[in-house]
């Protein structure tokens, strides 16, 4: 009994050192939930050591944080996608079902879309991530109640092509001509890239090919030359194989030769002029035509080239209708009358106007074929080409870039800005230019000049806004946008566009269409 006693004596010292816890009930169940942050971004389809792939390392390190508690623990598993499940608290084994089913995903996540997405009573962040710079970005706060632990990925060294940008060499080609797409291609890795195969596939067909080398960390610009009588929409694919990293390997846009350039006369009568059958390809241009005296200058809010031909005098309002219009970025052709009032003319024309004594039409010189103006126009450089004959009733001194001058060098032609003078009336007893072969490539290159509602070729699956013409709109339903994937993004019109406002990295990559019943216009993503 003594013995025993001096047991329990020991037991209760020792119970009273360790001062054990016994919660009550109601605060049993009170336990903190486990976060896991698990990056299923397209980065995450690198090697890691032993030839496995970062997404299914990750994968493991996850089970393994379930494993490490009690089966009544919970969780919360948040990936890229922002899926419903990562809003809900799962058991064990619902996280372990999940994990097996992630998949790569196109969408990038920052850290504080990361952070935002925790929930206020969680204790602990497991976050599994390579830790791309690009979409890490800055953590600017960070609750304090909140563990992080954070567990990176280490990818092995590898060399990585993406398609950096794409543009065309003549943003807004019309009449047939020329035109190239340049692709930037970057490599990102720290090796060489030798005989690398890209291809421009346009609707479905491989149209050009060739091999390139890119040095590390470097860009390697490719041309392409497009195909011509291309009409409507046309879907345009560059693509490589650039093997182990194959996500970014394919690159989508849309040319578009559906847009056309509005171009609007004013005139001092109602007879039909030259400029009316240059632009009377209804193909191309949407074209009209007024006399001074039956102008609504209303019309010119949707212009891309305003054209003032023969008028003799330009009066206030007028002057005041076309310099606001100009101040938003406008282009106007100015051609004088053969009675020009040149005080009433420096209203629009800032120059040191004066009325010409060139009385003869004289031969013009041929153009400078190396001019940005001339880019594209003429498939050879001909040297022969016949000129056309001109005399001027307007001059304005020297200009060595005129577009077009006489071999006196006076100018013929000249441009300022967004405004182009010509120093003849384009009647037959001052010029033969509109029958010469330069008359329409120089009007259509002009009109091109000015075109202000040019289309994006594609448009980054980061996008939260997309703004496109609405003028081709039929009803008022709102549109859909078919690919892929189908939805109906916010939407609303504005001042004659449409501006669709989508969930960030929403889309996969490809082509989509913007539909208003039955009419719609191609775009691209990627």
């Amino acid at each position: 009994m003594v013995l025993a006693s001096r047991l329990f004596f020991l037991s209760f010292l020792v119970l009273a050192f360790a001062q054990p816890f016994l919660p009550a009930k109601e605060e049993m169940g009170e336990q903190p939930t486990i976060s896991i942050y698990l990056d299923n971004s397209y980065s995450m389809s690198s090697l890691v050591a032993e030839k496995t792939k970062a997404l299914d390392e990750a994968v493991r390190m996850a089970q393994s944080i379930v494993d490490l508690f009690p089966a009544t623990t919970s969780f919360q598993l948040i990936t890229n996608d922002f899926l419903p499940f990562s809003n809900s608290i799962k058991s064990g084994a619902e996280i372990t079902d999940l994990l097996s089913q992630l998949k790569l995903s196109a969408i990038s996540r920052s850290s504080s879309e990361i952070l935002d997405r925790v929930k206020e009573n969680k204790s602990t962040l497991f976050w599994l991530s390579d830790f791309q710079k690009s979409t890490f970005g800055e953590i600017k706060k960070v609750d304090t109640t909140l563990q992080i632990r954070l567990a990176p990925l280490t990818l092995e060294k590898y060399t990585n092509v993406f398609v950096d940008t794409v543009y065309l060499e003549n943003p807004f080609a019309i009449g047939g001509e020329k035109n190239t797409i340049h692709v930037r291609f970057h490599n990102s890795g720290n090796k060489n890239v030798e005989g690398l195969v890209t291809k421009l596939s346009i609707n479905g067909l491989q149209t050009s090919a060739t091999s390139i080398a890119i040095s590390a960390n470097s860009f390697t610009e490719v041309p392409f030359d497009l195909v011509s009588g291309l009409t409507g929409n046309n879907k345009i694919v560059v693509n490589f194989n650039d093997f182990p990293l194959s996500f970014d390997n394919q690159f989508f846009l849309t040319l578009s030769y559906t847009t056309k350039l509005n171009v609007l006369e004013i005139k001092s009568n109602s007879q039909p002029t030259y400029i009316e059958k240059v632009f009377g390809n209804k193909d191309v241009f949407s074209f009209r035509s007024f006399s001074t005296s039956n102008l609504n200058y209303s019309l010119l809010a949707n212009v891309d080239l305003l054209v003032v031909n023969g008028v003799d005098r330009v009066d206030d309002a007028m002057a005041g209708a076309i310099n606001s219009y100009r101040q938003n970025s406008g282009s106007m052709l100015f051609i004088p009358s053969a009675q020009p009032d040149l005080t009433s003319y420096q209203r629009l024309l800032p120059l040191p106007l004066s009325k010409s004594t060139q009385a003869e039409m004289a031969e013009l010189d041929k153009p400078d074929f190396q001019s940005p103006f001339f880019s594209n126009v003429f498939e050879e450089k001909n040297s022969s080409l016949a000129m056309p004959h001109s005399s001027a009733s307007l001059e304005w001194g020297s200009d060595r870039s005129a577009i077009l001058k006489f071999k006196n060098n006076k100018p013929f032609l000249s441009q300022f800005d967004n405004t182009f003078v010509m120093a003849s009336p384009l009647e037959k007893n001052f010029t033969d230019f509109y029958n010469n072969a330069l008359f329409v490539p120089v009007m259509y290159r002009i009109a091109a000049s000015g075109k202000k509602t040019e289309q994006s070729l594609y448009y980054p699956l980061s996008s939260s806004n997309i703004v496109i013409p609405s003028d081709t709109l039929i009803s008022e339903e709102p549109v859909k946008l078919i690919g892929d994937q189908e939805l109906i993004p916010s939407q609303r019109q504005m001042n004659g566009k449409l501006f669709l406002e989508l969930p960030k990295y929403a889309l996969s990559p490809g082509f989509y269409k913007v539909v208003n019943k039955k009419v719609d216009c191609a775009r691209a993503a990627d």
